[in-house]
């Protein structure tokens, strides 16, 4: 029975061990750090980029790039389409910015991203915000809200992000299907987070 009993806590230890390692490595696989990303089993090579035609630099998969205008137009039709989209190869996610003159500051942003929220909750009531999250970092603060809104193409995850870009205003949003948003949330938070102004 002694021998039986000590099998059975080995085995027990065991399991235990390939749990942790198996949640170890989920984690490290949507760490930026790493170089690589791993979303939906496609494994994503990150490096920092510039973007918005040399205005600042972000970190983000090496495979996106500026979507064709043609494409733009037709998936942002309105006239507010923001002035830099950038588009994985399936062109089913998005990150877009667009810096507006306006002159904002670090302490603004928060309360910027209330009246957002506001007007966005009289202009859709059928949106429900979620994931409201304020990151403060070295010498920056980013206000960041999402949302789930059906599409012809199914439901769609917005996420909707803005700082301070040199006293300017930053505003971003980002999008992916609401399949995969759990595993792009901790990846586009981290992505916003290295954000770097280029002087």
């Amino acid at each position: 029975m002694f021998i039986e009993r000590t099998t059975v806590a080995e085995k027990i230890i065991e399991l235990r061990n390939k749990r942790n390692q198996i949640q170890e490595r989920v984690i490290s696989e949507d760490d930026l750090d790493n170089g690589f990303v791993v979303i939906n089993q496609k494994v994503y090579e990150i490096e920092e980029m510039a973007l918005a035609e040399g205005k600042f630099t972000m970190s983000m998969p090496t495979e996106f790039g500026l979507l064709d205008e043609s494409l733009a137009e037709s998936k942002y039709p309105n006239l507010l389409r923001p002035q830099y989209i950038y588009s994985d190869k399936t062109t089913g996610v998005n990150i877009t910015f667009t810096i507006d003159d306006k002159k904002i500051d670090a302490e603004e942003v928060e309360e910027l991203k209330e009246n957002l929220i506001c007007i966005l909750s009289d202009l859709h009531p059928e949106y429900e915000i979620i994931d409201e999250v304020i990151i403060h970092g070295d010498d920056l603060t980013i206000a960041t809200f999402g949302f789930i809104k059906s599409t012809l193409d199914g439901e769609l995850y917005q996420m909707i992000f803005l700082m301070s870009l040199n006293e300017k205003l930053l505003l971003g949003g980002f999008n992916c299907n609401a399949q995969v948003k759990e595993e792009w949330y901790p990846v586009i938070h981290q992505m916003v987070q290295t954000i770097r102004p280029i002087n």
